[in-house]
């Protein structure tokens, strides 16, 4: 795939310019490709490029398997065609296991309390169990649990501070679930 990406961008000015002159085209692992460019014409060439040099050594274009993710906007129509199809535009996909959207971070932080909570869901016996002491228990929490929900946030925007509320709940949730105390019983702090 990089032998096609090479011979797809060689003398053309695609992709966004980093602050040294070079440009950003693409993001690949194996057979997963990104292309990125700031212009719908451009973006389009590009991707006509990528499918001629794929298809000379035999690999070709799933215009099923295609995005087409717009950020910010594009003047006129957005539309990118690869495989003789119009590639579906999204407002966000997964790529990577990485969440990415254009609407900002909600994606990437409900995506995580998903998973965070299918990791709690699966402790449920351990949760239930008086034999497991309850350090015991915060110490697997945290291990498990916690370092799901927070794996990444290290890299999710200052406005993230809006999602506050909803980690919040699914933390506090979780804790109750811990010590066995429903959202009908009435704890004071």
């Amino acid at each position: 795939m990089d032998w096609v990406m090479r011979q797809s961008t060689t003398s053309r000015e695609f992709g966004l310019i980093w602050v040294d002159g070079t440009r950003l085209t693409d993001l690949d692992f194996a057979d997963d490709v990104v292309l990125i460019d700031s212009d719908v014409k451009r973006l389009q060439e590009l991707t006509s490029a990528v499918q001629q040099e794929a298809r000379k050594v035999g690999l070709c274009v799933n215009s099923n398997k295609c995005r087409v993710m717009v950020s910010g906007g594009w003047e006129g129509s957005a539309d990118i065609y690869a495989s003789g199809a119009t590639i579906e535009i999204s407002e966000n996909f997964c790529y990577l296991g990485s969440y990415i959207s254009t609407t900002g971070t909600n994606c990437k932080v409900n995506v995580r309390i998903v998973k965070a909570a299918g990791v709690f869901s699966k402790l449920g016996k351990l949760w239930k169990s008086k034999k497991i002491s309850l350090p015991v228990k915060t110490r697997l929490y945290e291990a498990l649990v916690l370092s799901t929900l927070l794996n990444g946030a290290e890299l999710w925007p200052v406005s993230v501070t809006q999602m506050k509320k909803k980690l919040e709940a699914a933390h506090h949730r979780w804790q109750r679930s811990i010590l066995g105390i429903s959202w009908k019983d009435k704890v004071t702090n």
